[in-house]
């Protein structure tokens, strides 16, 4: 479904009609709606994020085309005319000053994944700050609060307001862990504000664009060694880039037998977003219900509620 919104909306709302074009299955419409709101408010960076993060959804592009893209964001995120100089303690034995930036230090999806990072850090070697980007607290957030050295508020804080914040800690190692998504702080990055800068790219899998970001952790199941020069970091190859903590929760219900084993048949299951479930994807999804006899697929997800996106997905299989 086409829209064709007024250029007098201001970006939040583009913003939002963009996301739910996109939430809907609709990432064609999402990424049209955005490339109209650019021409309206060029060089508006959360919008040209948005935009990033919904080309990763595209089909119709291929790595080399997504990269373009992204070599784009250093347009978007400028550093500032008179940045300050780095400040990092000279002492050789001091512990290193690891700081982390994201807007999800909150129950979010990145939480679970990044947890072990704060979980098993040495605090004889490392110390550990968070700046934090989101207005939202809630028991994860206090979590993360009681496994770091420092916390530090950002949401409020202008770039420069920001800048100096993390300067004055004098940070060894700065690292991104959103991403182009939603609460993410690139506009830190592109001042340069630590000696080593990295991204963990759990937001969004994929590169910054961004020069001023040195390093790309990651797997050979994320980053494939072919897709490697797809990325303005280099890339540094860890043996498990993700790790997936379930909630407490989750970890106090008793273990019980396979329900396949009741059933006689396999149940498969997910709970993604719709903009993940593309053709190629459904149509592997598609291929494994019909080798494995008799099994099932159960789809959780709230864009489900509405009649044509399960009209779309039954259609597929």
């Amino acid at each position: 479904m086409k829209f064709s919104p007024s250029t007098l909306m201001p970006p939040e709302q583009w913003h939002q009609l963009a996301q739910e074009q996109f939430n809907n299955g609709e990432p064609v419409e999402a990424r049209r709606l955005l490339e109209q709101a650019l021409k309206a408010f060029p060089g508006h960076r959360e919008l040209y994020s948005q935009l990033l993060y919904i080309l990763m959804a595209s089909q119709d592009l291929n790595p080399p085309q997504v990269f373009e893209w992204f070599q784009r964001a250093s347009d978007f995120y400028q550093p500032l005319p008179q940045p300050s100089a780095l400040n990092p303690s000279p002492e050789p034995w001091r512990r290193l000053k690891v700081g982390y930036v994201s807007g999800d230090f909150r129950n979010h999806a990145l939480a679970r994944v990044c947890s072990p990072l704060f979980q098993y850090y040495d605090p004889r070697f490392f110390e550990v700050y968070i700046y934090s980007n989101s207005t939202q607290i809630d028991e994860t957030t206090n979590w993360f609060k009681q496994h770091c050295d420092h916390w530090r508020e950002l949401q409020t804080l202008s770039t420069r307001q920001a800048a100096r914040l993390i300067q004055a800690d004098g940070i060894d190692i700065l690292v991104d862990l959103s991403g182009h998504t939603a609460g993410c702080r690139l506009d830190l990055f592109a001042q340069r504000l630590a000696p080593v800068q990295a991204t963990l790219g759990l937001g969004i899998i994929a590169t910054t664009g961004l020069k001023t970001v040195d390093y790309r952790l990651a797997d050979p199941a994320i980053v494939p060694p072919n897709l490697a020069p797809f990325n303005t970091e280099e890339v540094v190859q860890v043996r498990h880039h993700l790790r997936w903590d379930p909630p407490e929760v989750l970890l106090q219900l008793p273990l019980t037998p396979p329900p396949s084993l009741k059933n006689g048949y396999i149940t498969f299951g997910t709970a993604n977003r719709l903009y993940k479930l593309n053709s190629h994807v459904l149509d592997l999804w598609a291929s494994i219900l019909k080798a494995v006899p008799d099994s099932q697929l159960a789809l959780k997800c709230s864009q489900l509620d509405l009649p044509k996106q399960r009209e779309r997905l039954l259609r597929a299989f």
